[in-house]
């Protein structure tokens, strides 16, 4: 089991502790509901860590694959470019062949 569904699960039993602590015992404010309520606190905080770490690596992921589709989308843009200012200076192709074209009157 994932670790951060495990302490889900806990936080939830910790939160249904709490609650039948309150209704049983309505006046108990004591050193045991201090103690849960840090162990709350204590995993929540760790929820909130691994969140975040996975937060991170997802934008570290993000940001290679953006640098990867720059990469591979700037050489073909090049090659359009290229493409495009053939067709509008006839004399010149992409190639360098000497084929001379038909001249259109």
């Amino acid at each position: 089991m994932c670790k951060s569904k495990i302490l889900t699960k806990y936080v939830q039993q910790i939160k249904q502790d709490i609650a039948d602590r309150a209704k049983t015992f309505p006046n108990d404010t004591g050193m045991q509901m201090t103690a849960r309520l840090a162990e709350l606190h204590a995993a929540t905080s760790e929820l909130a860590e691994l969140s975040t770490r996975r937060i991170v690596q997802l934008t570290w992921a993000l940001a290679v694959l953006t640098v990867v589709i720059a990469g591979l989308t700037i050489p073909l843009a090049y090659d359009a470019y290229l493409k495009i200012k053939q067709h509008q200076q006839p004399g010149l192709t992409h190639q360098n062949t000497n084929e001379a074209r038909p001249q259109q009157h």
